[in-house]
């Protein structure tokens, strides 16, 4: 599923929002046993930045696309020349501390803000990414 998007495990877990390590984890569990037990919240974050169908992913029924959630294509933002968030060298440890700063934002916010290009005059701090968040949130259509 990974390669059929034109994607890593890294980026995908960069635009989940997860760990490298959990989707790596989950990736080798399911390759072993499809069946496996996995957290819905991880399954439903993969699912989204995949943007592929939660419930496909979970269970192999349906459409793969079916109610997938509408937002940026993150394998063409992925692909494309243009710099992104995710693509800063401390962009992990960045959303980190600004999802603590605001951990009431919902993970879209997040999401839609990785594959943002920046336009920045000055490194990002914690609560500038933050800032932006919340600027999202106010100013963007969350996913239906």
């Amino acid at each position: 599923m990974i390669e059929t998007r034109g994607t890593s495990a890294r980026a995908l877990a960069r635009t989940a929002g997860l760990s490298h390590s959990t989707v790596s984890a989950v990736l080798d569990k399911l390759d072993a046993n499809p069946d496996a037990r996995v957290e819905a919240r991880t399954l439903d974050k993969i699912a989204a930045a995949l943007e592929v169908d939660a419930t496909w992913l979970r269970t192999g029924r349906g459409e793969m696309d079916n109610n997938a959630q509408q937002g940026p294509d993150l394998q063409a933002e992925t692909r494309s020349a243009v710099a992104r968030f995710f693509n800063l060298p401390n962009w992990a440890a960045l959303l980190r501390a600004a999802r603590a700063l605001e951990p009431t934002l919902p993970d879209w916010v997040w999401q839609r803000l990785a594959v943002a290009a920046p336009v920045l005059i000055a490194p990002p701090s914690p609560p500038s990414v933050a800032e932006l968040g919340r600027y999202i949130v106010r100013h963007e259509t969350p996913p239906q």
